[in-house]
């Protein structure tokens, strides 16, 4: 009633929570108005113990829903480039927020980032990113400077002593940066006193990102073999880290020459310690790892709805690819811009999500600028470039409005690097180009240095390997270039005056040659072809693999959705002549063959989830090709008659439906096999009316292989297990619309035969 002992009137007295929250009985106040100790029944407390439990788990998740919506306002601040941007006192109040926060709000995510807890440091992350405004450094020719308020900022400048003229021989994203106020003024003791904020704010953070350790100790004891760190554990000082750290690093490479003697020590000085941060940050708290799953966690998937998607392409259907959640849309200007111009764009493109890609864009743009020569040079580790390129990927995910502004870059990177040539200058590198530009270009360098080893013959006496080896060997170095291409493409087609090119234009000048041949020959060879079976393989080439196949299968995809013919020229270039077979066949052989053995890889142990992944999209590949071959027809039957059955039973569709029999970890596999099905389906009438006389018993096969799958789908309907994870749930509905789309093509298939 009216509290422990109370005797006030519980309709008057009742406190802030009002009546209601006192028309319990308890025993904390017997009841009405009367006072008393009151006993009450254990049942009433357990009843009041529910009922306070329930309100105050209510009360945790408003907190955070508001904390999380906070930083998620923060976050548009600061991509709006509000004035005067962040500084010192700022950036020190948000590493503390975050670091205080960042434990007790997650702690152990078990990988999920579940919940607004989990979006909170996955936000708090991009804005301890933004808050550092790399963008000022990484802006193209120093349009960050000359577009942002510049003479407000020089004005501030010269408040505190440091006049114009000391301004004029630093960038000018250096006299801008709020972080970076009073390093260059020509006071050397406003300048010492601003070094010696930045490194008592550089301890700090570090000093942060040291509680990321405590963190992994206690979650890696509960972790599963192989689990990252950065899956099972929050990180967001890791970002904060990495992001100060190549500031520092990029002013001082900037402020190293031509500076006064008392700035350029100071220089070096900063550029060492920012090469420490980012060290620390990659090598002992996973920054890059983390960023790249806080953008796979905030951004929609490149491949959802995709990859596992029933394909329409056929000529009474016409599935597009769907556009991205939101009405609000947000047009991605120059990385110099005041703010980004906010209407209802074409693209329809979410604006958070821009503004999430978009910060993800700017570490990694820093990341290439500060490290440049390190990262990009022919002598690097394959594994930089694989590092760069997958959070490249992630980033662009075939998004319009990224994609665009990448190539109208990429465009005026070309006509810069044809104008230094021209004039005699033979250095590879445009000093002011988009850093994304010289990723691109670094490599296709790798991957036609990798083919080019692979096809020549072996340089030791006596040696013989064999082609299989070879290819697979040359995957590590391939899968890059085709992971960040394959991003590159927009999913919902050019735009109008658009100077991204095509897909063919994506085959034809960005693939080196026999790319497409390399891929399913090398894989053909871990998967123990005849041809050439890899003797003994390592976890890299068997990821490079993997990657390069999904990949070539992702970027065949994005192309049949914006309804690009590829076939003529992708059927050529898995026809070159080889020990793999010459002709028509060498196609269609290679593909069923990876699709049908890593499918048996995938049903064992070891390495199933890799040989799934190869699986599912050898059969993708071979799906798009059979809906994008109407012009030859000969190719396609080829294709069917591949998947045949023997007299047994055995061979043909029922190796896809026989490894989900005991669980549904391969239900990609078996997913993509029934997208083949249909697309065979809608093919049969076309393979009837365009053969010959001679050609009937190939006709009677492939509607007999057609016949069998159907059979096999059928029995897929009844025996498929139920999807029980939430991953798994849209895979298989794709499956079961799969199969009953077969059977509607087929039976209008076949009446049009009849």
């Amino acid at each position: 009633g009216g509290g422990v002992g109370g005797g006030g009137d519980s309709a008057t007295d009742g406190g802030p929570m009002g009546p209601s929250a006192f028309s319990l009985s308890t025993g904390f106040g017997g009841g009405g108005g009367g006072g008393g100790s009151g006993s009450g029944s254990a049942a009433n407390t357990a009843d009041f113990r529910t009922y306070a439990s329930t309100e105050v788990q209510a009360f945790a998740s408003q907190s955070s829903k508001e904390r999380t919506e906070a930083m998620e306002a923060l976050l548009v601040l600061l991509y709006d480039r509000m004035d005067g941007g962040v500084n010192r006192f700022d950036y020190g109040l948000l590493m503390l927020t975050v670091g205080s926060r960042a434990a007790v709000e997650v702690g152990w995510s078990g990988g999920s980032g579940r919940g607004d807890a989990g979006r909170w440091t996955k936000l708090s992350a991009l804005v301890l990113a933004e808050a550092a405004a790399l963008w000022r450094a990484t802006a193209a020719a120093g349009a960050s400077s000359s577009s942002l308020s510049s003479s407000s900022a020089s004005d501030n400048m010269d408040e505190e002593g440091a006049g114009p003229a000391s301004q004029e021989s630093f960038p000018a994203w250096v006299v801008d940066h709020p972080l970076l106020y009073g390093l260059v003024s020509s006071d050397p003791a406003t300048a010492q006193s601003a070094v010696a904020e930045l490194d008592a704010l550089g301890k700090a953070v570090r000093g942060y990102a040291y509680s990321i350790q405590s963190r992994v100790a206690s979650s890696m004891s509960d972790a599963t073999e192989g689990t990252t760190v950065a899956s099972i554990v929050e990180a967001p000082e890791a970002v904060g880290l990495l992001a100060y750290g190549l500031l520092l690093r990029l002013v001082g490479t900037a402020c190293a020459t031509n500076s006064p003697t008392y700035i350029a020590d100071v220089a070096k000085t900063l550029a060492s310690t920012g090469t420490d941060y980012v060290t620390a940050a990659m090598n002992e708290y996973a920054a890059f790892d983390y960023l790249y799953g806080v953008l796979s966690s905030l951004l929609p998937s490149p491949t959802a709805g995709l990859m596992n998607k029933t394909m329409a392409v056929s000529e009474d259907e016409d599935d597009e690819y769907p556009d991205l959640p939101g009405n609000e849309t947000m047009r991605l200007a120059d990385d110099g811009a005041d703010a980004q111009e906010r209407g209802g764009g074409e693209d329809g493109e979410d604006a958070s999500v821009v503004a999430y890609a978009s910060i993800g864009r700017e570490v990694l743009a820093g990341t290439i600028a500060a490290f440049r020569s390190v990262l990009l040079s022919s002598l690097s580790s394959p594994e930089n470039l694989e590092m760069l390129c997958n959070l490249a990927a992630s980033v662009y995910r075939n998004s319009s409005v990224l994609c665009d502004a990448f190539w109208s870059d990429w465009n005026v990177y070309c006509s810069v690097r044809a104008s230094m040539a021209s004039a005699g200058v033979t250095q590879r590198i445009v000093p002011d180009a988009d850093p994304v530009c010289h990723l691109l270009d670094a490599a296709f360098s790798m991957a036609s240095t990798a083919l080019a080893r692979a096809w020549s013959s072996p340089t030791v006496a006596g040696t013989i390997v064999n082609e299989g080896q070879r290819c697979a060997e040359a995957l590590p170095s391939i899968a890059p270039l085709l992971r960040l291409l394959s991003s590159l493409v927009p999913a919902n087609g050019n735009s109008a005056g658009s100077s991204t090119p095509s897909s063919n234009d994506v085959f034809s000048s960005f693939l080196p040659d026999r790319t497409v041949h390399t891929i399913l020959v090398g894989c053909a060879g871990l998967c123990g072809d005849d041809i050439g079976a890899v003797p003994t393989v390592d976890d890299r080439i068997r990821q490079g693999a993997v990657e390069s196949i999904t990949a070539l299968a992702h970027l065949i995809r994005i192309s049949s959705l914006r309804n690009e013919e590829l076939g003529s020229p992708l059927r050529s270039s898995l026809e070159i002549s080889s020990s793999a077979g010459a002709g028509i066949a060498a196609g269609p052989r290679l593909l069923h063959f990876v699709a049908s053995r890593a499918a048996t890889l995938a049903s064992g142990e070891g390495w199933s989830e890799g040989a799934a992944k190869m699986s599912a999209a050898s059969l993708d590949i071979t799906t798009d090709l059979i809906l994008a071959s109407s012009d030859d027809v000969a190719w396609m039957a080829e294709c069917c008659l591949r998947f045949s059955q023997t007299r047994t039973g055995a061979g043909g569709f029922a190796t896809f439906s026989s490894i989900v029999r005991d669980g549904t970890k391969n239900l990609p596999v078996l997913s993509s096999a029934m997208m083949l099905l249909s697309a065979m389906s809608s093919q049969m009438d076309r393979l009837a009316f365009a053969g010959t006389a001679q050609d009937v018993d190939i006709l009677s096969e492939v509607i007999s292989t057609i016949g069998n799958g159907l059979l096999i789908a059928c029995d897929v309907l009844t025996s498929m297990p139920l999807a029980t994870e939430e991953s798994s749930v849209s895979l298989h509905h794709d499956t079961i619309h799969a199969v009953l789309a077969s059977l509607q093509k087929s039976l209008r298939s076949i009446g049009e035969v009849i």
